[in-house]
């Protein structure tokens, strides 16, 4: 799921075999890499991932069930 994040990021999922790959695959390809950073999902990442991005944004609003209860 390689994906643009709209501006000039790009994310790449890592295999079991770690970051080496696709380092190597991009620095072959002259990719004109100009920083590097390697960061791994937080918790409202894997929030999203689970629950969906609609159920993040009623959470951030506080418009999820514990409002009405």
């Amino acid at each position: 799921d390689t994906k643009l994040d709209g501006g000039t990021f790009w994310y790449f999922p890592l295999p079991e075999s770690g970051v080496e790959p696709l380092l190597r695959a991009l620095i072959e390809g002259e990719a004109g890499i100009l920083s590097l950073s390697i960061e791994r999902a937080g918790l409202h990442d894997a929030f999203v991932a689970i629950a969906g991005e609609a159920a993040a944004r009623a959470l951030e609003e506080g418009t999820g069930e514990e409002q009405r209860a």
